[in-house]
């Protein structure tokens, strides 16, 4: 066993102190981690439980269903969280009608299929007015 001594002087009773308010109520990353895993993991087998208890009862198609639009419905962001300053997935709602990077613009698209007027003629209709 090991030998625990108690702090003897008053400095090394305040260090402890100072040590145990300022470590109060944190844990270490691996427990964090590790404590996620569980629930993750315990919830899954809870869900796969429930399905064969679903699908014995002759309802396990609706259960996945529903359980699909259910994480569906969690996995979305409400505007609450949204960051300020974070543009939005839809370049109307951004400043300037800013796109977010990645998106793929009809110009772009074009560009990437080589589309080129043919020889001897401009970009315009015959008949009517330009078009680009």
């Amino acid at each position: 066993m090991r030998d625990i001594t108690p702090p003897h002087t008053a400095t090394e009773l305040q260090a402890l102190a100072v040590y145990v308010y300022e470590t109060r109520g944190q844990s270490s990353w691996l427990q964090d981690r590790l404590g996620a895993v569980n629930v993750s993991v315990l919830k899954v087998l809870l869900w796969l439980v429930l399905l064969g208890l679903f699908a014995e009862l002759q309802f396990g198609l609706l259960f996945f269903l529903l359980s699909l639009f259910y994480w569906m419905y969690v996995g979305t962001r409400g505007p609450a969280e949204r960051q300020s300053g974070e543009p939005s997935a839809y370049s109307v709602f951004n400043p300037g009608c800013r796109p977010i990077q990645g998106t793929l613009t009809a110009e772009q698209f074009e560009g990437e299929l080589g589309y080129k007027p043919l020889a001897g003629r401009d970009a315009r209709n015959e008949d009517g007015p330009a078009f680009r």
